[in-house]
């Protein structure tokens, strides 16, 4: 034991006059790392001066120093030296580690979560920003106004005869860290999701009221048997048969899905398979243009219109896309990327910490933000 304390001090006297070799300090880690119980954890509630002691102590019983045994003074002086400065390492180790968690928690907080942002196109070009707009009227186009209502919505009014006018469209775009309510001039309510956009007539005088769609919204539409009412995406159109429903249509999703709650829709893809009829309660699911259709969890599903997330079973690939277009961050991946699958429920309108800290107390995954820019590791 006095050879391997002797060994150890000459290490720490040339680890603290940076003088030791690669393989000098790989000895010196192998030796310390060797400890029970010497793990520094940068978010318990230890403080300083108890975790001062408590590598003390753990220093001492590794190198079978016992005061009350009355060990030689020339192996306490030799072992001390060691002991002072694995104390300074690793005691300012966990300061560091302190100061690092503090600085990504401010970081964190400055991440704010999205809110109601869009810009409105109108058919001349114009936009119209309206997340700065004042409630009231917006624009008119021929017999129709477009207003902000009180509650920061967007409605477009028929205010005369609409008759033999000729189709304009406009389209209201949600940025990342975006949502928007709108009413279009047939009385159909539609909430986009974060980055997504939606083209629609101004006013729906064709045998369809046809809108297309890029990224997610859910839609309350006005029924009419005479006039039925599609949704087109990059692969598939739906239409309603009387109903309210959701699509998650976003280029970077490996496959788009169609949510049904009430009444019932019909789907074709633009592959060559047949239509398909949906019943509330279940998901219509497009990959490769093929359409399968299945159970839902409407409360996952619909969790983005309610103000949460709602995780069940999820890589966190999937689970950091909601997040990047939802908090406007730019996600990237250090290493491996985490295999594992994730759950839970988070507040939509809490800060991005909130969301961050529960997925790192798996174990499983861990975060580095930098900015806008969040790291993920193993």
């Amino acid at each position: 034991m006095r050879s391997v304390n002797k060994r150890i001090t000459v290490l720490a006297q040339k680890w603290r006059s940076r003088e030791i070799s690669d393989q000098e300090r790989q000895e010196f880690d192998a030796w310390y790392n060797a400890h029970d119980d010497t793990r520094i954890e940068g978010d318990n509630d230890e403080t300083a001066d108890e975790l001062k002691e408590r590598l003390y102590s753990n220093i001492l019983r590794q190198g079978n120093i016992n005061t009350a045994q009355h060990q030689p003074l020339i192996m306490w002086r030799r072992f001390s030296v060691a002991a002072a400065v694995l104390l300074a390492l690793f005691a300012g180790g966990w300061l560091l580690r302190q100061h690092q968690h503090a600085e990504q928690q401010q970081a964190m907080v400055r991440i704010a979560p999205g809110g109601n942002k869009a810009v409105l196109t109108l058919a001349n070009g114009k936009q119209v920003v309206l997340t700065d707009a004042k409630n009231g009227s917006l624009a008119k186009q021929g017999n129709m106004t477009i207003t902000k209502t009180a509650d920061g919505k967007v409605a477009y009014q028929v205010t005369g005869d609409v008759g033999g006018a000729s189709t304009a469209y406009n389209t209201i775009s949600t940025p990342r860290g975006g949502q928007y309510w709108i009413t279009l001039a047939d009385g159909t309510r539609v909430l986009l999701n974060a980055s997504s956009s939606l083209k629609f007539p101004v006013t729906f005088t064709a045998a369809d009221r046809a809108v297309e769609l890029s990224g997610e919204a859910y839609f309350e539409v006005t029924h009419n048997a005479a006039h039925p009412f599609r949704v087109r995406t990059a692969g598939q159109i739906i239409e309603d048969i009387g109903t309210q429903f959701n699509v998650n249509a976003y280029n970077d999703e490996p496959d788009s899905r169609t949510t049904l709650l009430e009444g019932s829709v019909k789907l074709t893809s633009n592959g060559a398979s047949p239509a398909s009829i949906l019943k509330p309660g279940q998901q219509a699911v497009l990959k490769d243009g093929r359409l399968t259709i299945a159970p839902a969890n409407t409360e996952q599903v619909m969790a983005w219109k309610n103000g949460y997330f709602m995780f069940e079973s999820e890589s966190i690939t999937s689970i950091m896309r909601r997040v990047s277009r939802w908090y406007n961050v730019e996600v990237v991946y250090d290493g491996a990327v985490p295999a594992d699958k994730f759950g839970g429920t988070v507040n939509r309108f809490d800060n991005i910490s909130q969301l961050l800290d529960k997925l790192e107390l798996t174990g499983r995954v861990h975060f580095k933000v930098e900015g806008r820019r969040i790291m993920v590791s193993q």
